[in-house]
């Protein structure tokens, strides 16, 4: 039995045509067998679902956050909720089953990795 290696993938549309034709993994790249279309969206003028979880700064050792949900650019009201975490005890912030790990916050900048769950807030 061999050792699977986790390996990163990036697609890409060399020509802008809406159509992912290639592949790239570190200095390795190629073809794909079959093109795979797609559909661009800009983050701010989604159909469907938007999710948003934004940082909003630092007070002493509390964090803000801001929690929103949009359903075809329109912001749902009861999915928009102000959160704080106090990172002086500990430095991991946990929302909606997503466990993240701060890093470094100041009022303006946050750094942080995603330790468990999904970015699908």
């Amino acid at each position: 039995m061999g050792l699977v290696m986790p390996m990163n993938v990036c697609v890409i549309d060399q020509n802008m045509d809406g159509v992912f034709e290639k592949w790239a993994s570190g200095p390795t790249d190629g073809n794909l067998k079959m093109a795979i279309p797609y559909n661009f969206q800009t983050a701010d003028s989604v159909r469907g679902k938007k999710k948003e979880l934004i940082y909003q700064g630092r007070q002493e050792d509390t964090l803000r956050f801001r929690y929103r949900e949009y359903i075809n650019d329109i912001v749902r009201p009861a999915y928009d909720q102000t959160v704080e975490y106090n990172i002086g005890v500990d430095d991991m912030v946990t929302f909606r089953g997503m466990k993240i790990q701060i890093m470094d916050a100041n009022n303006q900048e946050i750094s942080y990795r995603i330790i468990s769950g999904t970015v699908d807030l």
